[in-house]
C-alpha cells in the first residue's frame, strides 16, 4: 500500500511502515476524519522506518501501534508531536535524534513496555518523555 499525505509519501509494506519525502507530516487524531491513512493497519506494524527530509512528526501520527517493536527517527526531525507513540505497548526502546528542539506532552503515555528512551543530554524533555511510561533516561 502506498499513498501521498502532502509532501510525504507513506507506504506499507509487509510489517513496515515507511514515511518518506520532505517537509512535515500533518497532525491526526484518531476519531472521526481525523485517522491517519494507516489506521485501519496499525496493528499489523512492527517496524516505523522515517526517512530523510521529514522534519515533523505529526501528533497521534502511530498512536495505536500496538505491535510496533522498532522506529527509525531521522537526524532531520526538529519536531515531534503531542501522542505520536501513544498507546504503541509492543515498543522497548526508542532514539529521539538530537537535532529534535520540540517534544510536545505525551509523546510516550500508555507505552507500557519502554524500557529506555535515549535522548540529548541537556535538551530538557525529560518531563515530556515521563508521562505515562517507565522508562528509564539515557542522555547521550
Amino acid at each position: 500500500m502506498q499513498d501521498e499525505i502532502g509532501n510525504l509519501i507513506w507506504t506499507l509494506d509487509g510489517d513496515t511502515l515507511t514515511i518518506s519525502g520532505a517537509g512535515e507530516m500533518e497532525s491526526y487524531n484518531t476519531f472521526g476524519k481525523g485517522k491517519t491513512p494507516w489506521f485501519e493497519q496499525r496493528h499489523s506494524i512492527k517496524k516505523i522506518f522515517i526517512a530523510d527530509g521529514v522534519t515533523k512528526i505529526g501528533m497521534s501520527a502511530f498512536k495505536y501501534c500496538a505491535n510496533l517493536t522498532e522506529v527509525k527517527i531521522p537526524d532531520t526531525v526538529t519536531e515531534i508531536g503531542d501522542c505520536v507513540f501513544a498507546l504503541c505497548t509492543g515498543l522497548r526502546e526508542i532514539k529521539i535524534p538530537a537535532q529534535v528542539t520540540y517534544l510536545d506532552e505525551e509523546v510516550f503515555v500508555g507505552c507500557t513496555s519502554l524500557e529506555r528512551i535515549y535522548y540529548k543530554a541537556g535538551s530538557g524533555f525529560e518531563e515530556n518523555l515521563s508521562q505515562g511510561n517507565n522508562a528509564e533516561f539515557i542522555p547521550y
